[in-house]
């Protein structure tokens, strides 16, 4: 792959994806979250970089000095770590969206949680975050609040909670990391637990659980790593609320690189899905498979033959499309929409 730069930003598209079957965020291999809405998939984004290398916002761990990056999922999950190293430290950041059963209750809040494991010497960091609510038309206040950061507009707050040092944070300073450290981000929702220990059992639920999930995908050994990938990325664009299969998790990322082909593709086409559908079965996961036709099911007994090309991931039939100028468009390419119109259209190919 060819790696293109804008001003220093990576525009190669090459992104780790976390989830929790209600939203995304993308992770690049740097740790930089350059893609995140909240709380689902269609709402408004938090940080826009991925749209706007200079002004969109982002959520970043950095070492101070020059470090060695490797990165990849823990195994058959959904979960990120990315290694830094050099001859005098190293440590692990695991990135993840909280999401596991307890019971027959599947807990799924919208949080970003970033762990950091110190695995030898002292690395010292800085942890860099810049959110710009709704897709970077606001940037938000910023304070200290007790024991977290809120980042506020209007009614809208995301809160940071982290044992590293909430000053520092917030000025971007310096941080010596001693052990473990955490950094959790979550959307209008206060927490009244927040611990290493807690977020490391997090960590571990959530790995548990997608290594149980995956265990359920058919295929033979020689391709199966391939199948499980696809399998978990098929999963993450599912809205589990639902069973809405959304096309992709972003909007405006051009077809050709400036081109104006930049489309709005965070909802749910009937007749797209459905191959995703045929897929799902052919890896064994029928559950999920069921949980799609279950909503095509709700829609149909509301709108009957006449079904749009595409709706909502609630069944939200009025998809309307505007414009934003607020972001420069991925390397460049205008417009940036939000919204589709193709709604409108009657697609039978």
């Amino acid at each position: 792959m060819v790696n293109t730069r804008i001003k220093g930003f990576d525009l190669s598209l090459d992104y780790g994806v976390i989830g929790n079957c209600r939203t995304i965020a993308l992770v690049k291999r740097n740790t930089s979250i350059d893609w995140l809405c909240l709380p689902r998939f269609d709402s408004p984004s938090v940080f826009s970089k991925i749209l706007d290398a200079e002004k969109g916002g982002s959520f970043m761990i950095v070492p101070v000095g020059e470090y060695g990056i490797k990165q990849a999922y823990i195994e058959n999950t959904n979960v990120i770590k990315t290694t830094f190293y050099n001859s005098e430290a190293e440590f692990d950041v695991i990135d993840y969206l909280p999401y596991y059963k307890k019971g027959d209750v599947v807990l799924r809040n919208s949080e970003v949680h970033r762990v950091l494991i110190r695995k030898r010497g002292r690395p010292v960091i800085r942890i860099l975050i810049e959110p710009r609510m709704e897709y970077n038309k606001y940037e938000p206040t910023k304070t200290i609040d007790g024991d977290k950061i809120a980042f506020s507009y209007k009614a809208t707050s995301i809160y940071l909670y982290s044992n590293l040092g909430l000053k520092e944070i917030l000025a971007g300073s310096e941080i010596s990391l001693w052990d473990k450290g955490y950094v959790l981000l979550t959307y209008n929702k206060l927490k009244y637990t927040t611990s290493t220990d807690y977020i490391i059992q997090e960590m571990k639920n959530t790995i548990s659980y997608w290594k149980s999930w995956s265990s359920k995908v058919r295929g033979e050994k020689k391709h199966r790593p391939i199948k499980v990938r696809s399998a978990l990325v098929l999963r993450l664009l599912t809205y589990e609320d639902t069973g809405a299969i959304i096309a992709a998790a972003t909007t405006s990322i051009p077809e050709i690189k400036g081109s104006v082909r930049n489309w709005d593709y965070r909802y749910s086409w009937v007749r797209d899905s459905s191959f995703t559908v045929l897929a799902l079965i052919k890896l064994g996961l029928i559950g999920s498979a069921y949980d799609f036709v279950k909503w095509l099911n709700l829609i149909y007994a509301e709108h009957g033959v006449s079904l749009q090309a595409l709706f909502k991931v609630n069944g939200g039939d009025y998809i309307s499309e505007s414009i934003l100028t607020n972001l420069s468009g991925y390397g460049g390419s205008k417009p940036v929409r939000i919204g589709n119109e193709a709604y409108k259209q009657r697609q039978v190919d």
